[in-house]
């Protein structure tokens, strides 16, 4: 709850500044930085001065000092509220692709061999993420929402051993 109302505002302020490609660009490079848990620790660290916190956050961001992330940055941080900026991006970007139809397709893949998605999609509404699980084996997971095809060798092994165990079982 407190981070949609935060990314809702920032998403409002960023509209009146025309800057919310800008924010959304600077949301999704805070998102991959963020996977590092080390630095979510470090930003929600209270021991650690404000202005360090802000900094890393700010270079995370790929922003500038003064801009409209920074002065965003230092409103959590004044409200106690910087432990909600994982949420806050994630929604933010959510908004985002609302307000401009685009769609988010996450593709993982076995390993980085496995390339061209962008080009099978083709359309600039259409935004990849890709990630990398050697789990997979071999093969794709493509997920948009809630819906997902999964072309693994890993899906397809699970599916056979269920089917094994069901027949087994009866």
């Amino acid at each position: 709850m407190i981070a949609s109302r935060y990314a809702r505002a920032l998403f409002a302020e960023a509209c009146l500044e025309d800057r919310e490609k800008e924010i959304y660009d600077q949301m999704r490079c805070f998102n991959s930085s963020n996977e590092n848990p080390q630095v979510g620790a470090y930003i929600s660290n209270p021991n650690i001065p404000a202005e360090f916190r802000t900094g890393l956050i700010i270079a995370a961001c790929g922003a500038e000092k003064g801009s409209l992330m920074d002065r965003f940055t230092w409103l959590l941080l004044s409200n106690d509220r910087i432990t909600h900026m994982k949420h806050i991006a994630r929604i933010y970007c959510d908004i985002y692709r609302k307000a401009k139809g685009i769609r988010n397709i996450t593709v993982t893949v076995a390993d980085d061999r496995i390339v061209g998605f962008e080009e099978l999609f083709g359309s600039t509404d259409v935004e990849i993420d890709s990630r990398i699980d050697p789990s997979l084996i071999g093969g794709f997971v493509c997920r948009e929402g809630s819906q997902q095809l999964d072309a693994s060798v890993r899906g397809q092994l699970d599916k056979i051993t269920k089917e094994l165990c069901r027949t087994t079982l009866k």
